[in-house]
């Protein structure tokens, strides 16, 4: 049985008495079962994954020996969104200037935003109303809201975790906690516009003609691990040579304070497409993979994480031709729900057009909450480098 376990163990200092007081808060996850790990060091590197609009259930075991009864008991989702930001001083000290020393110029600060997403009262509807020595199994069951949730994420820059808290208060209002660390995969709803993974852009170069370049591709959302086709549809009626390079990118965005800093790495090689004489027009398809490592797009009020596919072309002694076409990076489950439910809506209004009773796709289901009774005891280049 997997398990994570906050104890509290210590003496309390009575008149003419010293009594024991322990106290150890277990919680086991639904998801703890699936999983095949051979070790407790595997189990911590690899907390259960859920998707948002999932159900979270599982059991609360409550071991209390001595000290005052607990009298509440309750279960909250929490969020947490840590990011470290670096403060720049408008001026150096005289000795900085002097020596050199660049040490003093910049300070870390670490910014966070911790949420209850939800919570619930395990001790509600119990038939024990306060719980002294003994043990005791509270289960429980809740549903992560099917939309604003940012996923799981970690970065040199910061992170967000999810965990599931459970906090235990004695009637001298003393507090014990356990928590177990979940990871929450959260597929943004955002509408990329069919346009937005399209793009056009012309350069007229020195000494006269014109490159016109245009870049496609072919869906607007990818599961990590698949593949991207990039279309290029190529016009050259200037007088030299052209390379389309391809490359992918993330981009990492912290705000905070109205101010926005954005890191933006690269994820694979740069993949070059075949030379395009001058003169010539031609088309291009380039296949490029989504490493099996990104993250899915996420957008938070602290860190929002965007991908894009950068076509570029070097032209000596002109402008670098670039286009930048997005795309998100979702997970497969949610990806086939919404091409069911896209399905199932086509199907509503086409019969209703017949006169039929359709029936209409189901939406987003409400925030549901159920506390259980507590029990005791044409051209195409491939890279798969990545």
């Amino acid at each position: 049985m997997t398990t994570t376990e906050d104890i509290l163990d210590d003496d309390v200092g009575v008149v003419g008495e010293i009594i024991r007081r322990h106290r150890r808060i277990t919680i086991q996850l639904d998801q703890d079962s699936k999983q095949s790990v051979e070790s407790p060091t595997q189990r911590k590197l690899k907390p259960p994954e859920y998707e948002s609009g999932d159900e979270i259930s599982g059991i609360v075991t409550l071991v209390i020996k001595g000290g005052k009864p607990i009298n509440r008991c309750h279960l909250a989702i929490v969020c947490l969104t840590q990011i470290r930001w670096k403060i720049y001083p408008k001026r150096k000290s005289i000795v900085a200037v002097l020596t050199g020393d660049d040490s003093s110029s910049t300070e870390n600060q670490i910014i966070f935003d911790r949420k209850k997403i939800l919570q619930i009262d395990l001790t509600k509807g119990s038939e024990t109303a306060k719980f002294g020595d003994g043990k005791y199994e509270l289960p429980f069951r809740v549903t992560l809201p099917e939309d604003g949730l940012p996923s799981t994420m970690t970065s040199c820059h910061g992170f967000i975790k999810y965990t599931v808290e459970v906090f235990a208060t004695d009637e001298e209002q003393i507090e014990s906690r356990g928590e177990r660390e979940i990871t929450v995969m959260a597929p943004i709803h955002e509408k990329l516009d069919t346009n937005g993974r399209n793009g056009e852009k012309s350069l007229h170069i020195m000494g006269g003609g014109k490159i016109t370049v245009s870049g496609s591709l072919d869906r607007k959302e990818y599961v990590p691990g698949e593949t991207i086709k990039v279309q290029m549809d190529m016009i050259n009626e200037s007088n030299i040579s052209i390379q389309p390079r391809i490359s992918m990118y993330q981009t990492q965005a912290f705000t905070y304070n109205q101010v926005v800093r954005t890191m933006e790495s690269s994820l694979i090689d740069p993949c070059m497409a075949e030379q395009l004489e001058s003169g010539q027009n031609g088309t291009q398809t380039v296949t490029i993979p989504v490493p099996t490592t990104c993250s899915i797009s996420l957008k938070s009020p602290l860190i929002t994480v965007r991908y894009f596919v950068h076509i570029s072309m070097d032209i000596p002694q002109s402008i670098d031709l670039t286009i930048n076409l997005p795309f998100i990076v979702t997970t497969e489950r949610f990806r086939s729900s919404r091409t069911i439910s896209h399905h199932q809506h086509h199907h509503h209004y086409h019969n209703q057009s017949l006169g039929t009773n359709g029936h209409q796709s189901i939406g987003p289901l409400p925030q549901q909450i159920h506390p259980i009774k507590p029990t005791r005891n044409t051209k195409t280049t491939t890279r798969n480098d990545v």
